[in-house]
């Protein structure tokens, strides 16, 4: 079942990337971020773009990432928001291990905090990272059912952004169910943009939160996420046992 719609006009969005030169700013955070390789190879019109060229356009100054990674999201979001506007926004990233600091050190207004997004004590730091409700919030971190979903349940539900982009939502089968089930409740409020910017198999989609609280997703995902954690902590018991025999 597919009830994806055009949230957001891509075109439009590419031609103001285009247009404001913003392509260049994306691509100096690409070529330090990337090996020579991979950011000869990305698309002229890819998802960072798109990222930086949404914040622009929508004037979300309030962003969450939950995963840096390389830190090419976050940084990309960043430069969407116009200078003028930086001193007042509130721009966080959560992951479990630090990378690139030096990439960082131009961009100080950009919170890094590092830790499991869903442990208590980094669960309070975020929050208390915002004055108010986010505009933005990118998930792409762990790619299993129950944490992403878990994810949304923990930040979406508490902080209400106006946009929530989930990345790699063909990267497995628990991905592809999650992002079903997403089109389902959320009928003509989501969109799928892998093929607009060039995601391949792993894939993009957007959903329209409109900063609500959704009370069916207070509790969403604990179980599975719980579930996986044990499944993961038992295989590793088996293989150091396999080890020691």
């Amino acid at each position: 079942m597919n009830n994806s719609k055009n949230v957001v006009d891509v075109d439009y969005i590419k031609d103001l990337v285009l247009r404001e030169g913003l392509s260049r700013e994306v691509a100096d955070i690409l070529s330090n971020c990337m090996s020579k390789d991979l950011f000869e190879r990305r698309p002229p019109f890819g998802y960072f773009s798109f990222l930086c060229g949404l914040v622009r356009h929508e004037k979300l100054y309030r962003i969450l990432e939950i995963g840096t990674g390389m830190c090419c999201s976050i940084l990309s979001m960043y430069r969407g928001i116009r200078e003028n506007e930086r001193p007042r926004s509130e721009v966080v990233t959560v992951d479990i291990v630090t990378k690139n600091s030096r990439l960082f050190k131009p961009f100080p207004d950009v919170k890094r905090i590092e830790g499991d997004a869903l442990a208590s004590n980094i669960i309070k730091e975020v929050k208390r990272s915002f004055a108010r409700d986010v505009d933005i919030i990118f998930i792409d971190a762990e790619h299993t059912y129950g944490y992403v979903k878990r994810c949304i349940s923990v930040y979406a539900n508490t902080l209400r952004p106006k946009y929530l982009v989930l990345d790699d939502i063909h990267f497995n089968s628990g991905m592809e169910r999650l992002w079903r089930e997403i089109e389902t409740e959320f009928n003509g409020r989501t969109q799928e943009l892998t093929k607009a910017l060039g995601r391949g198999s792993c894939g993009i989609g957007l959903i329209e939160w409109d900063r609500k609280h959704r009370p069916n997703w207070e509790h969403s995902g604990f179980f599975q996420w719980q579930s996986e954690r044990l499944l993961v902590a038992l295989k590793n018991l088996i293989k150091k046992s396999s080890s020691i025999q």
